[in-house]
């Protein structure tokens, strides 16, 4: 029987020691607090939107509760990303490491390292620019409160800047020279999408910035769609995360065949898909799944279900599927079924084979 030594959301590969010397303990110390002040922010954002939905049936509404939580879940979200990276948690699908030998699985990690750098580190310099944007022009949120938007897009910033920082550890680890190609890749692009810098020297050859048009133009829309379907399918089941490979392939065919304008606002777009404060649910639920799977109240329900089902083909897997629906039933949400049930009955299944 094997004993898992971790959470089932988290990838079973062990966190990589990414730097040498005492620079690796002073990151990882960096990435645990920061860590842990994200955790203690969701449950900040928790209280702080049950103290908002008592005072509103009491008749006193508070007019700060839906910012509040929301610059906290997106804090937690962007600055937990690097803490995450190193312990190889973000969701992947690994289809192709069964089929490499060790050393072209080390390649292939390599290569995806460096993309989702490349990625990771453009990402993080259009955050900064919406992030001057906002202090340059103070910009504010539309509510009743408005609060200025350089705090959360500073969190944004900060959060991706650590992620990609700690992918350039991870990429020069197994290859500096791939990791000055990923860094020269990442500025060239900034580069060529917003343009020299006004700091840029004179003496320095100028820089041709990208068209303002797309660079594919009357391609058809069907063959557009077919192959961001095909191209998405390849990146995902390559390992790569599942984050960092769909980001990636949009910002790609955004490159080809959308306008350069498209390409400033992605920063943003991210964001307010974030700005939300029903995402609070997912790790909440993840939290109750954790206490469920922890405690023998998990294990003694699928010794139960084990009992009972164990002579139907895939009996525990059906009884998940039943337990999903009623869980979904009840939250509303299957990003949280699936982490609550996952976090308990992964672990329970994979220790009965």
């Amino acid at each position: 029987m094997t004993t898992l030594q971790h959470d089932a959301i988290l990838a079973d590969e062990k966190p990589e020691t990414t730097t040498a010397g005492g620079l690796a303990g002073i990151w990882q110390r960096v990435n645990d607090t920061i860590f842990k002040l994200s955790a203690l922010a969701l449950i900040v954002a928790a209280l702080v939107l049950t103290v908002g939905v008592v005072s509103s049936h009491l008749g006193r509404a508070l007019i700060w509760q839906d910012e509040v939580t929301i610059f906290l879940i997106a804090g937690a979200v962007f600055l937990a990303a690097a803490t995450v990276q190193a312990k190889r948690g973000h969701v992947g699908i690994e289809v192709a490491e069964g089929w490499l030998t060790p050393a072209g699985n080390r390649n292939r990690i390599l290569v995806l390292d460096g993309l989702a750098l490349v990625f990771i580190g453009f990402f993080a310099c259009m955050a900064f620019e919406l992030l001057r944007e906002a202090i340059a022009e103070g910009q504010a949120t539309h509510s009743s409160w408005g609060p200025p938007l350089w705090i959360p897009y500073t969190l944004l910033t900060l959060g991706m800047a650590l992620l990609a920082v700690q992918l350039a550890f991870q990429v020069g680890d197994r290859s500096r020279l791939v990791l000055v190609a990923m860094l020269l890749a990442t500025a060239a692009l900034v580069l060529w999408t917003t343009g020299a810098p006004e700091w840029w020297p004179e003496w320095l050859p100028s820089i041709p910035r990208r068209p303002l048009a797309p660079l594919l133009q009357d391609v058809p829309q069907p063959v557009i769609s077919i192959s961001f379907c095909v191209v998405t399918l390849l990146v995902m089941f390559s390992g790569m995360p599942i984050a960092f490979a769909l980001g990636s392939v949009a910002l790609g065919f955004m490159m080809l065949f959308m306008k350069r304008a498209s390409i400033g606002v992605i920063a943003q777009n991210v964001y307010e898909e974030l700005a939300n404060v029903i995402i609070l649910a997912i790790p909440l639920f993840i939290l109750k799944g954790a206490a469920i799977g922890r405690s023998d109240a998990g294990k003694d329900l699928y010794s139960a279900l084990h009992a009972w089902l164990h002579r139907i083909p895939g009996g525990l897997g059906v009884a998940n599927t039943i337990a999903c629906g009623l869980f979904a039933a009840m939250a509303g949400s299957s990003p949280a079924t699936c982490s609550a049930i996952g976090s308990a009955g992964i672990p329970e299944m994979r220790a009965r084979g």
